[in-house]
């Protein structure tokens, strides 16, 4: 598997539990940026993906290769998150 499809799959799993995060949380609200930016990268990626093919169609490879790295941090950030929420509900 590809660096791009681990990403994408990365990033459907997080969107889906940054999804669960309690409305009393204090992280909640960074939670639901977080999870906005991640389904408007996903949806730039995969609008230019062909059919059953993980090369991108009319999207640049300089564009392609940005909006990965902006995934990756995306997620990165996404996944702290989730790990202070996770420490605030234990106290």
């Amino acid at each position: 598997m590809d660096r791009r499809q681990i990403l994408l799959q990365q990033a459907q799993l997080l969107i889906q539990r940054l999804e669960r995060i309690s409305a009393d949380s204090l992280w909640a609200r960074r939670a639901s940026g977080n999870r906005g930016a991640l389904l408007h990268c996903l949806e730039v990626l995969e609008a230019h993906e062909i059919s059953g093919s993980s090369q991108p169609d009319n999207l640049p490879p300089e564009q392609e290769e940005a909006e990965l790295n902006r995934l990756q941090l995306l997620i990165s950030a996404g996944f702290e998150i989730l790990e202070n929420a996770a420490k605030e509900r234990l106290r």
